[in-house]
């Protein structure tokens, strides 16, 4: 059914057991330039553009699906949802009772980064998740310095 994807607890070992979350192959499409700046919306007008290597990969999960509260990301992402609906929400711990912002995800929206530059080639994202309220897909856009 899923060729070539994988179980996320395949990849990380604390990711819990329970958890019926699964991610396809990564592509690498290419190059892009833009300002961390800029696609953070912490900028408008580009100053210092970076070139980025574009990857991404495909997510599944069933509905009602908690995808993991986390902080950790060595690039810039953002997702855009491909089947089904869902949420991506921010949180203030990793705790789900401390959210603060829930993005619905309909089929085609794409949200707008979470992160904050910190410094060269760092992101500061705050905790934060995708949870499946349906069976869904999504796209996660990824650009690695």
């Amino acid at each position: 059914m899923f060729r070539g994807w994988d179980w996320l607890g395949n990849r990380i070992k604390s990711f819990p057991r329970d958890t019926p979350l699964f991610i396809s192959p990564q592509d690498e499409i290419g190059t892009v330039s833009t300002d961390p700046l800029v696609f953070t919306n912490e900028r408008a007008a580009p100053g210092s553009p970076q070139t980025f290597t574009l990857k991404l990969n495909l997510w599944w999960s069933p509905g009602d699906t908690d995808c993991f509260i986390h902080n950790e990301h060595r690039f810039l992402e953002t997702h855009t949802q491909i089947h089904g609906s869902g949420r991506m929400q921010k949180f203030r711990l990793r705790d789900e009772t401390t959210i603060y912002e829930d993005v619905v995800m309909p089929v085609g929206y794409s949200h707008d980064p979470f992160c904050r530059v910190s410094g060269k080639n760092e992101w500061a994202y705050p905790w934060h998740r995708y949870y499946a309220d349906t069976d869904s897909v999504w796209l996660a856009i990824e650009l690695h310095p």
